[in-house]
């Protein structure tokens, strides 16, 4: 029997779908993680949604599997900032499942990371990897800060952009990151690709934060 990744006791959860085996975490830490519901939505976070959508003049539906809590936070540092990159197949089927449900005909892209080449992998693209299905990483940005130190207003308000560096096998994409805080990242990317004819359908996410 397998031991969890995340809290090291023993995992009765290791199950096999019709594409893949589930990679091995116990039912007590799995059922920790919270659902991403339509009305988990706050009056904050729609004023956000509002001041993107007025500043970049566009609309994007961002689709969330769960919310970004104290559960979700520890998972993330163990797996993004410890680089445990075993945990990239914890959620490979809901990935998946989210992925295939709005992607229709679009490309999937990749959210770009602004430290990529002090790390040894990239998370977002480590989580792609696991669903097996294809994806082209044509995104490139040159944020030197990191998303994670930076504050709301900051995210909002941040003029870092991000440009393509290879040309898009499609006319549509549907973008994916693994954590989504206020939506701006998102919301540039989409500028950024709509620049060179791409639209975009919406964004799926693993975890985004409730404020």
């Amino acid at each position: 029997m397998d031991d969890c990744l995340l809290c090291g006791g023993s995992s009765e959860t290791v199950s096999w779908t019709l594409f893949f085996k589930t990679t091995a975490i116990c039912k007590k830490c799995r059922i920790r993680f919270k659902k991403w519901e339509a009305q988990s939505e706050t009056p904050l976070m729609k004023r956000n949604e509002r001041f993107l959508m007025k500043q970049s003049g566009l609309q994007l539906k961002i689709h969330s599997l769960y919310e970004y809590d104290e559960t979700a936070q520890s998972f993330m540092t163990q797996f993004k900032y410890q680089e445990d990159w075993l945990l990239a197949g914890c959620f490979r089927r809901e990935v998946r499942q989210l992925l295939q449900l709005h992607k229709s005909k679009a490309v999937i892209v990749p959210i770009p990371q602004a430290e990529r080449s002090k790390r040894f992998f990239n998370q977002t693209e480590a989580l792609l990897n696991e669903t097996k299905m294809s994806y082209e990483p044509i995104l490139m940005t040159n944020s030197a800060k990191r998303q994670a130190r930076k504050t709301r207003i900051n995210r909002l308000t941040a003029t870092d952009e991000f440009e393509c560096i290879r040309t898009c096998s499609r006319t549509q994409a549907l973008l994916f990151d693994d954590v989504c805080t206020t939506g701006a990242t998102l919301y540039r990317a989409q500028r950024c690709l709509l620049k060179q004819g791409i639209e975009v359908i919406g964004a799926c996410v693993l975890f985004r934060v409730k404020k």
